[in-house]
């Protein structure tokens, strides 16, 4: 097993063996580092090889670093730094990445991956990182996001996904325990989102928030049962009109944006209904599985439904629509 280290050159490809130290083509089971630069990933290129990316720390921070993944690339990584500042760039195209980002006690990371074609990508991050997913216009992101919390130390931080024109997130299987995740791209597909069933941490509750549509086929879960609940759970929903998903409700809260003029509503066969006047504004798929039934509320910005944590002290709500 040899050891190499990147030091770029023209081209910056990983199959030139001029732009390694020592040079040469890495083999399957090397042990590879880069520090700093570019390096493009094409096709079977390092198919076997963990690439390490040497972050250093705590002072100085090495990089920036940019990984170009193409041509059905895959790579997995797990960034670990010490410190904070860390500077890493994703960039695929028809690629794969499976990537962790964990800070520590004494820093974060908040990579940037680009989306260019369709990619699958499996992001799982916490201990106060985040990250910025950004999809090209007409750009499909096949995976998920994981978003954990283990203690005080281990919290997850913001991830923002940015969308173009006519791209989309087709979720499969993701998970948000803590920290903002704000979605600005059309989700679509089949597939779940969770919030607060592994590993939530009550002192940094998550924040789901959509801002484009979500399909019919997205199923999203809020309950801290592993933790004895927690209220502070909240999924928003920036345009509830396009939200065709269904929410199964245990813990939290689900804020639905702009519907400043609601003023009751009715809720049969897990269909919530908000009615201005006569006519219906919204609906919403939701599954009660509270333990004290919930409340929908006036809020500044709209219309909040709230699980009841004190069924003694309910909050006050809207008027259930009589025909």
């Amino acid at each position: 097993m040899a050891q190499l280290a990147w030091i770029g050159g023209g081209n910056n490809k990983a199959s030139n063996p001029k732009d390694w130290s020592p040079t040469g083509v890495p083999q399957a089971g090397d042990s590879l580092t880069i520090a700093a630069g570019t390096i493009n990933i094409a096709g079977g290129d390092l198919a076997g090889d963990p690439l390490m990316l040497d972050l250093g720390g705590p002072f100085p921070y090495l990089g920036p670093i940019t990984v170009n993944l193409s041509q059905g690339a895959a790579l997995s990584e797990y960034l670990d730094p010490y410190g904070t500042g860390a500077r890493v760039t994703f960039n695929l195209s028809n690629a794969t990445l499976n990537l962790q980002a964990n800070g520590f006690v004494f820093g974060s990371i908040d990579p940037v991956v680009n989306l260019r074609r369709s990619d699958t990508f499996h992001y799982s991050v916490g201990a106060g990182s985040g990250g910025t997913v950004n999809l090209a216009a007409n750009s499909t992101w096949v995976g998920d996001i994981y978003v954990h919390a283990l203690g005080n130390h281990d919290y997850g931080g913001d991830v923002v996904v940015n969308g173009g024109a006519h791209a989309s997130f087709d979720n499969q299987a993701s998970e948000v325990d803590s920290g903002h995740t704000t979605v600005n791209a059309d989700v679509v597909g089949v597939g779940s989102f969770g919030m607060g069933l592994k590993d939530s941490y009550a002192g940094h509750p998550a924040t789901l928030e959509f801002s484009g549509s979500v399909g019919y086929g997205q199923a999203i879960t809020m309950s801290d049962a592993a933790h004895g609940g927690n209220a502070g759970l909240v999924l928003q929903l920036d345009k509830p009109t396009a939200f065709q998903g269904s929410v199964t409700l245990v813990q939290g809260r689900v804020d639905l944006e702009g519907l400043a003029t609601a003023d009751s509503y009715t809720f049969k066969n897990d269909m919530l209904s908000i009615f201005a006047g006569n006519a219906v504004i919204d609906t919403l798929r939701l599954h009660d599985a509270t333990q004290y039934g919930f409340a929908v509320e006036k809020t500044a910005t709209g219309v909040g439904v709230v699980a009841i944590g004190d069924p003694a002290h309910p909050p006050a709500g809207l008027a259930i629509h009589m025909v």
